[in-house]
Order: C-alpha cells, then structure tokens, then sequence
C-alpha cells in the first residue's frame, strides 16, 4: 500500500514538472516604480524561481496573480506568506485560497477580471513595498500587456 502511493505520488510530482518544462516560463522583468513601490512583472514563472525571489525581496510584497498560480506556490511552501501580505487575484475570488492562508495576509481581494483587481491595487498601494505581477496560462501574453498598459497610463 506505502509503495503504491510513493509511485503515485512520484508519477505527480513527474507530471507536474513536465507541464512547468512545457510551459514559456519567461525571466521576471522589472518595470520601475509605481506610487512608490518597486514593480516586477512575470509570465509562467517556475514555482521554485518564484518562492526563491519572493524569499530575496527586501519589503513585503503586494502580489497580484490569478488565484490558482497563488495557490500553487503557497500549497508548495507556506513560508511565502512571511514575505506576501497582500494577495490580489484577478480571475477569483480571493476566499479560493485556504481559509489557513488568509488569516496570514493583511489585506486580500479578489476579483473576476483585471481592471477591477487594479483599483484594489491602487487601494493597498504602500511605500517601501515591491509590487508582483504574475500570469501563467492560456491568456497569460494578453492579461501582461495589459498590465503593463495600466502601468503606463498611471505614469502618464
């Protein structure tokens, strides 16, 4: 029974990592500074990539990602929310994450699209604070430019 479920859990873990290799995972990309925060962007990241950055930033993180890529990482390693105390999702309600989770967080949103989830960023803007914006998936590409569309507008 122990050696069943050992296989079974090593044909996971060996499906789970072929579907990151097959995923575009592209380097994080700075973007500057907005209403004081610093501001990284980052399509498809690697779960280890991204707990190892998240671990090495110096502030505390306003994380905006879709509810299912921050699930993800925080069911790998729950140490992430030592560093994250906001959690902004743009395809979820916010209460899609583990109830354990929320509890950590100071603040916490949730919305179905990305121009609401961005007045939410605006809301618990923060100096000294580094901003992440993450998109994995099918309309990752389409959800970054539009991201980064809003960062130039708030520029402007």
């Amino acid at each position: 029974m122990e050696n069943k479920l050992r296989t079974n859990l090593q044909e996971e873990l060996l499906r789970s990592r072929n579907e990151v290799i097959q995923t575009k995972s592209t380097p994080m990309r700075p973007q500057g500074k907005l209403w004081g925060m610093d501001v990284f962007t980052w399509i498809n990241p690697e779960p280890g990539a991204l707990l190892n950055t998240l671990d090495s930033f110096p502030f505390k993180v306003l994380w905006m990602g879709g509810v299912e890529e921050v699930s993800a990482i925080l069911s790998t390693d729950e140490s992430a929310l030592k560093v994250v105390d906001t959690v902004v999702t743009y395809n979820a309600n916010v209460f899609g994450l583990k109830e354990d989770w929320l509890g950590y967080l100071v603040n916490g949103a949730g919305t179905s699209n990305l121009v609401d989830a961005l007045y939410f960023v605006d809301y618990f803007k923060a100096p000294k604070t580094v901003l992440l914006f993450t998109s994995s998936g099918e309309y990752s590409d389409d959800r970054m430019n539009e991201f980064e569309n809003y960062l130039q507008l708030m520029r402007s």
